[in-house]
This record gives structure tokens, C-alpha cells and sequence, in this order.
């Protein structure tokens, strides 16, 4: 388990916080830890101690390394920029690549009613 990265640590806490549709106020209040040592480990300005960490896990139903180490699937972690495709100028055969509904294919007839939409809305540089 690496410990000490305090964006790591900040971003997991803000992560499970949001999960378990908690406030920080809410874990200030119930684990009676002081405010502001709390938006400290959230603003990744200092690091919690491990008996911190352990009474924050143990609070989300977790294990300590779910807070200390780097989690790809956080939406609180910047995620890198993603290609942006002009549907409009999709081919048939690479649309069902991009998108489908329920993990189905998208089939003709709901593909042209999306392209119709689309084609509602004018072109944005």
C-alpha cells in the first residue's frame, strides 16, 4: 500500500464521500474529527494519519487501500480529453463501434430518426 499522495487520498475521500451521499460535515460530525483537518485531507493540503485513514475506511465499509491508492474509475480524478466525433458524418458501418443502446447495436430505423435529429442542429466550430 503507497502511502502519502495527498490528491490521491483527496480525491477518494471526496469519491466516497459522494457515494455513500455523505457531506463532509456529515463525517466531521460522525467520526468527530475537526473541520478543518478534514477540508485539509479534502483540499490535498496535508495527509491523514493511518489511524485516520482506518476510522474513514471502516466508516464507508471499505478497506484503507481503497483511500490511499489511485483509482481509475474516479469521477473526481481529471479524466484525459476524449475525441470528439461529428455523428453526422458517421458511417453506417462505424457507427454500431460508437454507440449502441443497452449494449445492442443501434438498428436502421433508430439511426436515421438520430440523424434527423441531428441534423436539427447547426454546425458548432
Amino acid at each position: 500500500m503507497a502511502l502519502g499522495n495527498k490528491n490521491i487520498m483527496a480525491e477518494n475521500i471526496q469519491y466516497y464521500l459522494a457515494k455513500n451521499g455523505k457531506m463532509p460535515t456529515d463525517m466531521i460530525r460522525d467520526l468527530g474529527f475537526k473541520t478543518t483537518t478534514v477540508y485539509d485531507w479534502i483540499n490535498a493540503r496535508t495527509y491523514p494519519r493511518i489511524d485516520k485513514i482506518e476510522m474513514m475506511a471502516n466508516y464507508f465499509g471499505i478497506e484503507k487501500s481503497d483511500l490511499v491508492e489511485d483509482r481509475n474509475n474516479n469521477p473526481f480524478k481529471k479524466q484525459p480529453e476524449k475525441e470528439v466525433v461529428d455523428l453526422n458524418e458517421v458511417s453506417d458501418d462505424e457507427r454500431n463501434r460508437l454507440i449502441s443502446a443497452n449494449g445492442q447495436p443501434i438498428s436502421d430505423e433508430d439511426w436515421a430518426i438520430i440523424k434527423a435529429v441531428l441534423a436539427k442542429y447547426p454546425k458548432r466550430d
